[in-house]
């Protein structure tokens, strides 16, 4: 005696129909994943690229600005020996007046009495993350 329609199961169109509608929702599903993946490590990064930005802040601030030369290469301390850790950074530094970042003329101080000092990092392909820091530089008995 054949089975009732109800209980045949299902057919083969049927399993193909579900199969393909569980293969689109998992194709959207580690479309999602990957993207979350392959973000995962950015906080990471912009913490250590601000830890290395801290790095070069405190020691321009404890030096005199005609210390300060431009520099471009790997991650180095301003004394010229590698930063550990952050061997994977491309550090440039930039040194020039201030000139017309700040109306230094109302002020009268000349055109030259601030150093601009631009530290640009970056890791691999990507972006770039510059910090800029201001030096007087001139002592004060010079102005």
């Amino acid at each position: 005696m054949p089975a009732p329609a109800s209980e045949q199961g299902f057919t083969l169109i049927e399993s193909i129909c579900t199969i393909a509608i569980i293969a689109i929702a998992m194709a959207g599903i580690i479309a999602v994943w990957s993207n979350a993946v392959s973000r995962s490590g950015d906080a990471y990064l912009q913490t250590k690229t601000s830890t290395l930005g801290a790095i070069y802040l405190d020691q321009i601030q404890h030096l005199p600005a005609s210390k300060i030369v431009d520099y471009q290469g790997l991650a180095r301390d301003l004394d010229g020996r590698l930063i550990k850790g952050y061997a994977e950074f491309s550090v440039e530094i930039e040194t020039d007046f201030a000139r017309n970042d700040f109306k230094l003329g109302e002020t009268g101080l000349g055109p030259k009495a601030l150093n601009k000092i631009i530290i640009t990092l970056s890791l691999g392909q990507a972006q770039a993350q510059q910090f800029v820091v201001y030096k007087q530089a001139l002592p004060a008995s010079g102005l």
